[in-house]
C-alpha cells in the first residue's frame, strides 16, 4: 500500500495539486506519514481558505502518477 491508499482507506481528508498529496493534519495523518517513511519529505502549511493545518507530501498523489505513467498528462 502507499501513503495515498492508506489515507483513502482511513477516510482522511485529502487534496492534491498535480502529483503533490495534501493531507489534513492530525494524529492519524502523521501516523500514516511515519508508517510510509515520508517524514523527511513532509512540509506543513495552513490552508488560506479554511485556515486549517495540512501536510504536503511531494509526488505522493497516486492517481496523478498513474496518469503520468501511461502518458495522459
Amino acid at each position: 500500500m502507499t501513503l495515498y491508499t492508506d489515507c483513502v482507506e482511513a477516510g482522511l481528508k485529502i487534496d492534491h495539486h498535480e502529483s503533490d498529496l495534501y493531507i489534513k493534519d492530525g494524529y492519524k495523518a502523521r501516523e500514516l506519514v511515519i508508517k510510509n517513511d515520508k517524514l523527511t519529505f513532509m512540509t506543513e502549511f495552513i490552508d488560506n481558505i479554511d485556515h486549517e493545518d495540512w501536510i504536503e507530501i511531494p509526488f505522493a498523489y497516486d492517481p496523478w502518477n498513474e496518469k503520468k505513467e501511461v502518458g495522459n498528462v
